[in-house]
């Protein structure tokens, strides 16, 4: 029950992020102040020699890549025999695509001008960031119960988080979405890994322990 509240309570605040960063564009449209803001930030601090460097980086979780990444992990799942694994895995991917695809349908927001790659489609939600965070936090659930010692459990739960901030970040950085569209994908993503691990996923022991 407790860890259930837990899953809840992100849930929740998945939501809330996701919800906020909408209204908050339907609102404003284009003139989300802090999006300027942290755009002209990200512009003084871009040095061109960085910007393969990130673009290779950004690439990692582009749709095809991910599909690539996901269709490995699932065969290795099949191939233990972890079959509610995959069932989770693949809900939490495929469901993540459809979530942000329906939104971006609706929303229609525009990209930002001068971006440093050139990138097709409406903004919000960030479908790598969306992506990016529902694979990590799956894999997150999923592995975390296979490993027996606290400090592999936290060093799990580091690079999962730490894996989409960077995708999230090369996004901006490349100025093909505003900073809104990266927190909304973040939103979107871990409303959607909660709300199945809430509904769907074993419940044994998760969270990294100090013991």
């Amino acid at each position: 029950m407790k860890h259930r509240n837990v899953y809840l309570l992100f849930a929740l605040l998945g939501l809330f992020l996701f919800l906020g960063m909408l209204l908050s564009i339907l609102h404003y449209g284009d003139s989300l102040p802090v999006d300027h803001t942290v755009s002209r930030l990200v512009s003084s601090w871009r040095v061109k020699s960085w910007n393969r460097w990130v673009i290779a980086l950004t690439h990692l979780n582009g749709m095809k890549e991910s599909l690539f990444f996901s269709a490995l992990l699932l065969l290795l799942f099949l191939y233990r025999k972890w079959y509610d694994d995959a069932k989770f895995y693949l809900l939490a991917f495929a469901g993540s695509i459809v979530l942000f695809a329906v939104v971006k349908s609706f929303v229609t927001r525009a990209r930002p001008q001068m971006q440093v790659i050139d990138v097709s489609g409406y903004a919000f939600p960030s479908g790598h960031s969306t992506m990016s965070i529902s694979m990590a936090m799956a894999l997150y659930f999923i592995f975390v119960r296979k490993i027996d010692s606290a400090s592999g459990r936290i060093l799990l739960l580091a690079v999962m988080l730490a894996w989409p901030l960077m995708i999230g970040a090369s996004r901006i950085y490349l100025n093909v979405h505003w900073f809104s569209d990266v927190l909304g994908g973040f939103g979107l993503g871990l409303f959607w890994v909660m709300l199945l691990k809430l509904c769907c996923h074993g419940q044994k022991e998760e969270f990294p322990s100090t013991r």
